[in-house]
């Protein structure tokens, strides 16, 4: 399986109906992470290429679930990805800027 077969995947849970109806899309967070912990039986790496693609689109609700899937399935791969995430917050280069609660938590999981 491939980054975009994991991204289409990815997408597939995103885009549900029942998103429209809420603000953040974090109910989706544990459809997303047991779907991807299964993903990783095939592909970590294609799984850990999608996640960081997550992480790059510095989109709020998405990225913050990146760095909870990094958390969770333990992908010390993205530490790096998330330290620089975590800077661009610091540095307002991420709006709308959310607080580095997500970031903090993964990179202290991923130590």
């Amino acid at each position: 399986m491939s980054k975009e077969d994991v991204l289409a995947k990815f997408q597939k849970i995103w885009e549900k109906e029942e998103y429209s109806r809420n603000e953040n899309g974090w109910y989706l967070y544990e459809d997303l992470r047991e779907n991807t912990k299964n993903l990783m039986t095939n592909d970590r790496e294609g799984v850990i290429e999608a996640v960081r693609c997550w992480l790059l689109l510095r989109e709020v609700g998405r990225t913050e679930m990146a760095m909870g899937l990094a958390k969770d399935l333990t992908l010390k791969e993205l530490k790096p990805d998330i330290e620089k995430v975590r800077e661009d917050i610091i540095a307002r280069r991420y709006y709308p800027a959310p607080d580095t609660y997500w970031a903090d938590c993964a990179l202290k999981a991923l130590e």
